[in-house]
């Protein structure tokens, strides 16, 4: 019994025989184009000034930990900067520019460095907020003076 299919092992897409187009993920958007002064792109830069050899794209232990150093100041979280350098390499070894068009929207791919840490460690940010703070409260109290002590 034959089913007119060859017997060599093939990728069947399943809606492909009712002329269906083939959609992407939900939630899964094109790659945004990095800024000049994006984090990621900043650690790349760095990271492809580091590497070692064209195609072979090497880079030492020592150097590794001092990326991976860089990366928590930036903010980027360990895996994140993994997947950056990872990334920088790749390029590097396949022939292309590592800081070219496809690295770029790789990189684009990495999530952003969260930001809570950024916003904790700048002291002006606290100093406004105190300051509202006590403004308001100041406001408040005058307000029940005025109402309750005539």
């Amino acid at each position: 019994m034959s089913s007119g299919l060859p017997d060599t092992p093939a990728l069947r897409l399943v809606g492909a025989a009712r002329g269906e187009t083939a959609t992407s993920l939900p939630g899964v958007s094109a790659a945004t184009p990095l800024e000049a002064g994006d984090t990621r792109w900043v650690f790349a830069v760095r990271v492809a000034a580091a590497i070692e050899g064209e195609r072979a794209a090497v880079l030492t232990p020592g150097k590794r930990e001092k990326l991976l150093r860089l990366a928590r100041m930036l903010g980027l979280r360990d895996f994140d900067a993994a997947l950056i350098i990872a990334i920088v390499q790749d390029s590097a070894r396949c022939g292309l520019s590592p800081l070219g068009q496809t690295t770029a929207e790789r990189v684009a791919m990495v999530r952003l460095p969260h930001t809570a840490a950024a916003e904790r460690d700048e002291p002006w940010r606290w100093f406004i907020r105190s300051a509202w703070v006590s403004a308001l409260g100041a406001l408040g109290a005058v307000f029940l003076v005025r109402l309750f002590g005539g």
